[in-house]
């Protein structure tokens, strides 16, 4: 990529300053979902909602937006971040709302963009398995994802009946999706709705790490991180 970028400040449950110049996009993992409380793989999945925890979750992030202007909102088609992003939507615009909100609350856009290469990691045959199963029947792979091993995590897909690497498939399509938000036009400040596995592929593609950095910088439920881009000549 022909940007630089730099972290603002890794938020999982405080408030994140907004920059006062630059491109700001703030990363956004959903809410828990009855998989991530039973343990069951998701991935790419569709089969997963979120549970009055992940509710609650979703509805916290205002709080820690508050004085943040989302210009434009990017979802993952998963129910999980959809879900996610339409509860802190009604909570922002009830906060709005209400007369004892200050002029300091969150501002979002009414409509939001959604991106397929915004899903969660592709898993293949290991989506809706639970963990402790793959444990047992699979303990290299197992140990090669809870390590971030972009190399020894392989993962077969019995739909083409190949070895797929899913985390080295993750960071190329990470780095395809800010070439899709980096380009969209009339853009300041920008939510990203999405998952964790991908939140750190988003972070380490736009840092210039390899997917070697997979799990230094996890996301929790609800976890946010912010990111600021500056043009060539603009120091870091």
């Amino acid at each position: 990529m022909n940007n630089y970028c730099s972290i603002g400040l890794l938020l999982w449950s405080i408030q994140l300053p907004l920059f006062a110049n630059g491109f700001s996009v703030y990363i956004l993992r959903h809410g828990e979902t009855d998989a991530n409380a039973s343990g069951v793989i998701q991935g790419s999945a569709n089969f997963s909602r979120l549970t009055q925890n992940g509710k609650m979750q979703a509805a916290q992030v205002p709080l820690a937006l508050q004085g943040v202007s989302i210009s434009t909102v990017f979802a993952s088609p998963l129910s999980r971040a959809l879900e996610t992003w339409e509860i802190l939507h009604e909570t922002a615009t009830t906060n709005k709302n209400s007369k004892d909100q200050s002029d300091d609350g969150l501002v979002l856009p009414s409509s939001f963009t959604t991106l397929h290469n915004l899903r969660e990691i592709d898993f293949y045959d290991w989506q809706g398995k639970d963990r402790y199963e793959l444990q047992t029947k699979e303990p290299d792979s197992w140990q090669a994802w809870q390590i971030g091993d972009p190399n020894k995590l392989k993962v077969y897909d019995s739909f083409t009946s190949t070895i797929r690497y899913p985390l080295q498939e993750l960071w190329d399509r990470a780095d395809f999706v800010w070439d899709e938000i980096l380009n969209h036009p009339s853009q300041q400040a920008s939510l990203i709705a999405a998952h964790g596995s991908l939140g750190q592929a988003l972070l380490g593609t736009a840092m210039g790490w390899d997917a070697t950095y997979f799990r230094r910088h996890e996301f929790p439920n609800c976890g946010l991180v912010e990111i600021e881009w500056q043009d060539d000549d603009v120091p870091q």
